[in-house]
């Protein structure tokens, strides 16, 4: 009984710790999401400037509709950093096709 309460509260202990740790913070999502796009192939050229993200458009389209929000949020913060638009144009890199725009709220297909 006594083992058992103890590995309860490391298990706790250890929860606290990544939760403390800023693991879960909104800057630390949006960095794993832009890491997860990067790595997969996903973006293909960002364009802080002009507002626009070039995409592989068959791996942004075989995204659920949340997964494309969350990742049009991350480019366009991460742009809006560089000085560049809080909007952003989702772009299908090989065709030049308009995939979505984030307007600031949300992805507009």
């Amino acid at each position: 009984m006594l083992i058992v309460a103890a590995i309860v509260v490391l298990i706790a202990l250890a929860a606290a710790a990544l939760f403390l740790s800023g693991r879960f913070s909104p800057e630390a999502r949006r960095e794993g999401t832009l890491r997860r796009l990067n790595t997969s192939g996903v973006v293909v050229r960002r364009a802080c400037g002009l507002g626009e993200a070039h995409v592989d458009g068959a791996r942004w389209t075989e995204m659920r509709g949340d997964a494309q929000q969350e990742a049009a949020s991350a480019l366009a913060s991460w742009c809006a950093e560089q000085g560049g638009a809080s909007t952003m144009t989702i772009l299908d890199a090989n065709s030049d096709a308009r995939l979505g725009h984030w307007d600031g709220r949300a992805l507009v297909r």
